[in-house]
């Protein structure tokens, strides 16, 4: 995996952990 893969894939779960940001 490269490392902007990482770099999304974890900002993904910080997104996913804070639903408000989706708004």
């Amino acid at each position: 995996m490269s490392k902007r893969a990482i770099f999304w894939f974890r900002r993904d779960l910080r997104l996913a952990d804070n639903p408000a940001l989706l708004a």
